[in-house]
């Protein structure tokens, strides 16, 4: 089941949110608030070099299993081929109530892709 995605709570993190790592740390904090885990056997990633992989936004390896896996991994941003910090950007505009064109333009995407995205998040649970 995907993690439901939170939209920024304010206006006021958007200027911390312009850092391409701040995106990154984040949007991957949303999608994994109690830490990094092993999505196929659900072990914590408690290694710190494989954590600061992981929120860098680099594949790990599972001790446990062997495993290979991103933050996206088995998330509603899975195969996703957008940046983590435009993934971000586009939450933010979204919680701002940007429309879909205007976003499109803002982050040079095709707005049939920011709309799907909006569905996609609204089926998820985010009030957008």
């Amino acid at each position: 089941m995907a993690t439901k995605v939170a939209l920024p709570p304010s206006v006021e993190e958007i200027p911390h949110l312009l850092n391409p790592q701040a995106c990154r740390d984040w949007l991957f904090r949303q999608l994994h608030p109690t830490g990094p885990e092993c999505p196929s056997c659900n072990r914590p990633i408690d290694d710190p070099r494989a954590v600061r992989r992981f929120f860098a936004g680099r594949v790990v390896q599972c001790d446990a299993c062997d495993a290979r896996f991103s933050a996206t991994t088995g998330t509603i941003f899975s195969g996703a081929q957008m940046f983590p910090e435009d993934l971000a950007a586009m939450l933010v505009l979204f919680a701002m109530g940007q429309r879909d064109a205007d976003i499109a333009s803002a982050l040079d995407l095709n707005r049939s892709t920011v709309t799907r995205w909006r569905r996609t998040l609204n089926d998820h649970g985010a009030a957008l």
